[in-house]
């Protein structure tokens, strides 16, 4: 047996040594008490949610980490911190999002007010969105904006906005996306059909592909599903179809 191989099964047996009296402490810590009852839930698909998970589960599914962590995070250093913002204006909304860079947050998330969104932050003004980040740099950060069901016009006020900071839309990265199907499905009609919205986004993406190649412009957002009674597993569902 290779140095290699013995290296590895002595960490296996470590890996389950170490489990088995962490399960012991556990147990002892329960006083009795059933370990599968309060320490395992089960989600309304019926699926089992260990209280602790390992390397071994990732090993025994023979799991590459590589292939489902996205590439950015590996660039960019680590996991975007980033939290939908609520404000009443862009004014709010800019003040809140400095606070938050000042404490760690290092991107953006800001939904923009439609029919599919009636609670995000009205943009209809041009002056808004330089309003709502106002002494942000844009090619500093990660900046994901939801433009409901067309991106179009927010897209051009977004490259403005960036251009009046010396940034050019190709230093741009995060999203920029519009989900048509979703601002169909939660008001039952588009403010036009939805052929045209679906060229809408084609197009956008054709542009951004071009100009801004660091910028997603497909939204999926398939929360309404869970919010009229919907498991995680239809969530999923509608999100892949």
């Amino acid at each position: 047996m290779s140095t290699n191989a013995l290296e590895e099964l002595a960490d296996a047996e470590a890996l389950i040594a170490s489990r088995a009296a962490w399960r012991r402490t556990v147990e002892a810590e329960l006083k009795g008490a059933p370990f599968d009852k309060k320490l395992i839930t089960r989600t309304a698909e019926g699926i089992a949610l260990q209280p602790l998970y390992t390397r071994a589960e990732t090993e025994e599914r023979n799991i590459n980490l590589d292939t489902v962590v996205r590439p950015t995070a590996r660039v960019f250093g680590g996991w975007e911190v980033a939290q939908e913002i609520a404000a009443a204006t862009p004014e709010e909304f800019n003040r809140r999002l400095r606070e938050d860079l000042m404490g760690g947050q290092d991107a953006a998330v800001l939904v923009a007010a439609s029919p599919a969104r009636p609670d995000g932050l009205a943009l209809d003004e041009a002056w808004a969105l330089d309003a709502a980040f106002a002494g942000v740099d844009l090619g500093a950060i990660t900046v994901h904006l939801d433009a409901g069901a067309d991106a179009g016009v927010l897209a051009t006020r977004y490259f403005k906005v960036a251009a009046m900071q010396g940034r050019g839309s190709e230093t741009l990265r995060g999203s920029l996306t519009a989900d048509p199907l979703a601002a169909w499905a939660v008001k039952g009609a588009l403010p036009t059909n939805l052929k045209e919205a679906l060229d809408a986004l084609a197009a956008w993406t054709a542009r951004a592909a071009s100009a801004a190649h660091e910028l997603r412009t497909v939204g999926v957002d398939a929360r309404m599903w869970a919010e009229a009674g919907g498991t995680a597993v239809h969530e999923l569902a509608f999100a892949l179809a």
